[in-house]
């Protein structure tokens, strides 16, 4: 099995060596191979010289052109990739320690070959590499290796998705929905909801490695932290993009999905304008009014 993994980077050098290097010294057995593209939106730092692009064993390829956002990015190294699986890594991010691609490997082999998805728990780190007391996805740890295909409404429920560092996806399956949405570029994360209903869909599970799978870094430059969780934008996204789900998986999400979906959606639109924008009342009260409204229907 061929493993592609793709670093979105732009002005991100002082970390970007650190994330190739962590992708580069996995650990593989025979008959599996490694590849690594950095999609590079042509930073004015010196990220080029920063990166050793030899490595023993493993396959490297630089593309580096204007692009609007790391989803674009993604979706350059996705069509470029040669790998069955594929991983979106942010350069300023890492995989933990040199065994999380053959773990992720083994993953995919389960519930005969129908493994849609591989990932695990991420650590923070702050910008010199120190970890931060915070962990994401410990609420996942019932979801190992493997689950059945009526996952949907799990993470539904959990109003969480997996991180995006070392998660491992299908090619074929991430190609078919058009890689990650250029049109909602706030969080990139809205892409897992897209294809775990496809991979529902087809009848395909989802596992989640035992442990931690990558790093996630906090630094004044992170877009994640600038346009993520805490931002108006997102959640606005988030319940655009969870109608649209609704419309194109009709045979996948019932009404009570449904209801979750866009009550989780408006519940990040209360808690954006209400605690971490400090706007007026009347600004967050109707998003708290859906939310609860939607909540009440999904039960």
């Amino acid at each position: 099995m061929r493993v592609s993994v793709i670093i979105a980077n732009r002005d991100q050098g002082q970390w970007l060596r650190q994330c190739v290097d962590s992708v580069a010294t996995q650990t593989l057995s025979r008959g599996h191979s490694l590849e690594i593209i950095v999609v590079d939106g042509v930073s004015v730092d010196d990220s080029w010289v920063r990166v050793c692009t030899t490595y023993p064993g493993v396959d490297f390829i630089w593309l580096s052109e204007p692009d609007s956002g790391p989803n674009e990015a993604w979706n350059k190294g996705l069509r470029a990739a040669t790998g069955e699986i594929v991983s979106f890594l942010p350069a300023s991010d890492m995989l933990f320690q040199s065994v999380v691609v053959q773990y992720a490997i083994e993953g995919f082999y389960l519930d005969q070959g129908k493994v849609a998805f591989q990932g695990g728990w991420v650590q923070v780190i702050d910008e010199d590499g120190h970890l931060i007391p915070e962990t994401w996805c410990q609420g996942l740890r019932s979801l190992c290796p493997c689950t059945c295909t009526d996952y949907p409404m799990y993470f539904l429920d959990l109003d969480i998705y997996p991180p995006l560092q070392g998660a491992f996806f299908r090619r074929d399956l991430a190609l078919a929905i058009g890689g990650m949405s250029e049109k909602y570029q706030s969080c990139h994360t809205l892409f897992f909801l897209k294809y775990f209903l496809t991979a529902s869909r087809r009848g395909l599970s989802v596992g989640m490695m035992p442990g931690f799978s990558g790093y996630f870094r906090r630094h004044s430059n992170a877009r994640s932290d600038r346009e993520g969780i805490r931002g108006i934008p997102y959640a606005q996204e988030r319940i655009a993009f969870c109608k649209e789900m609704a419309r194109e998986f009709p045979d996948v999400l019932n009404r009570q999905h449904l209801h979750q979906l866009l009550a989780n959606a408006y519940k990040r639109e209360w808690i954006s304008r209400r605690v971490y924008s400090k706007q007026p009342v009347w600004k967050w009260i109707g998003a708290y009014v859906r939310y609860t409204h939607h909540r009440a229907l999904s039960r």
